[in-house]
């Protein structure tokens, strides 16, 4: 493992060596790491205009790279620009608007209302005290009915056993 990483060690810096000490024609050329620079065939000195009109692409050749081309694209593009955020300020300030009525009505609305609301959540309290009295008053009629049912079905049976005795007394008398 040690004798691996020596290897590597001594490549790298004989590829270093190796690179340095010799100019490729690639660098002989001017050229650096970074690549190859455009060269315009216009200089800072035909520049001095600040307005540059918009061009067509035959001109764009003698013109510098902040020439005519760029500023009209940088000039129609801002305006461009300029549009779509009037706009948004326009839509922001109708829904600003919007918002500021709709919010107000509300408020108004809900003053309006309040005691109803206010009324209806304690009718609401007493809905249910009232509903939670009958509710008891139901049970307690539905156990006396209950018990009522019991004695009369007791009274029936035993008005039964009276007939029946009578019958049998009367079947008797007439047999005697």
């Amino acid at each position: 493992m040690l004798q691996l990483k020596a290897l590597c060690l001594v490549l790298c810096l004989t590829g270093t060596v190796w690179s340095a000490d010799d100019e490729t024609s690639f660098a002989g050329a001017g050229a650096t790491g970074r690549g190859p620079r455009v060269v315009e065939s216009g200089t800072a000195s035909e520049c001095k205009q600040d307005s540059w009109p918009i061009c067509s692409d035959e001109d764009w050749g003698p013109k510098c790279p902040s020439g005519c081309r760029i500023q009209g694209l940088a000039d129609k593009t801002d305006k461009d620009f300029s549009k779509r955020i009037d706009a948004i300020r326009k839509a922001l300030t109708d829904s600003q608007s919007t918002y500021k009525t709709v919010d107000i009505t509300t408020k108004e609305t809900y003053n309006l209302i309040k005691d109803n609301l206010i009324q209806g959540q304690t009718g609401e309290g007493l809905y249910s005290e009232v509903s939670d009295d009958l509710r008891r008053r139901i049970v307690v009629l539905k156990s006396k009915v209950d018990i009522q049912l019991s004695r009369i079905k007791s009274l029936e049976s035993s008005i039964r056993e009276q007939v029946q005795t009578m019958k049998r007394r009367r079947s008797e008398e007439h047999t005697s």
